[in-house]
């Protein structure tokens, strides 16, 4: 059976795509536990744990979008849509988790489209490696970033790298959502080293997957 998400706008069309890739990979790579970062309105966490029907602690740094997500996933519980507890919401710091999910570790650690608003190449590698501190050894990592098509921020990246690599004190800035999906390929390899998967959601955003 595959997945089923209501709503039609754009922003519920990429959860559905998430969604559908997750379900596709849960054959392989079983996802019982799962921390979204920056969770917003609680909705691709919900949606998350009620089709792929796992575990997971939402974690936003916002009061607001925690009284959002938390009144989001109440009503699906009171809907019988998810377990009471199946959903946690935490008002938490991404880059230093302080509630008691500090110590825990996941299946899969989910970003989506946070990355993008970090500028400079610093705060997206910080980022992305506690990403990695997350999640268990065997655990995932998904990403997903607005992308522009061409790849003529892929090389700025390279030059920026090198300029970095000569002077400690400059900070690296990239243009808001001027990356490319080579330049996140790029910036994932640079902290891991591993494979990368990619697709993309649409012409605005790209899902990575490692």
């Amino acid at each position: 059976m595959e997945p089923k998400i209501e709503e039609n706008n754009l922003k519920y069309k990429r959860v559905k795509k998430i969604i559908q890739y997750l379900w596709e990979k849960n054959d392989s790579r079983p996802i019982y536990s799962v921390i979204d970062i920056g969770c917003g309105s609680g909705y691709l966490a919900l949606q998350i744990a009620k089709v792929i029907d796992c575990n997971v602690d939402a974690v936003d740094i916002s009061p607001d979008a925690c009284r959002n997500a938390k009144a989001r996933i109440d009503d699906a519980v009171s809907q019988g849509v998810l377990r009471p507890r199946q959903v946690n919401v935490y008002l938490d710091n991404k880059f230093e988790l302080r509630t008691k999910i500090s110590n825990k570790k996941y299946d899969l650690v989910s970003c989506a489209d946070i990355i993008s608003s970090y500028e400079s190449i610093d705060d997206k590698t910080k980022l992305v490696q506690k990403m990695f501190d997350y999640k268990t050894e065997k655990g995932s990592v998904l990403v997903t970033a607005l992308c522009r098509q061409d790849d003529a921020f892929a090389k700025k990246y390279h030059n920026s790298k090198a300029t970095k690599h000569k002077s400690n004190e400059e900070i690296i800035k990239i243009p808001m959502f001027d990356e490319t999906t080579e330049f996140y390929i790029l910036l994932f390899k640079d902290i891991k080293g591993e494979k990368i998967e990619h697709k993309r959601l649409d012409k605005e955003y790209v899902l990575f997957y490692i």
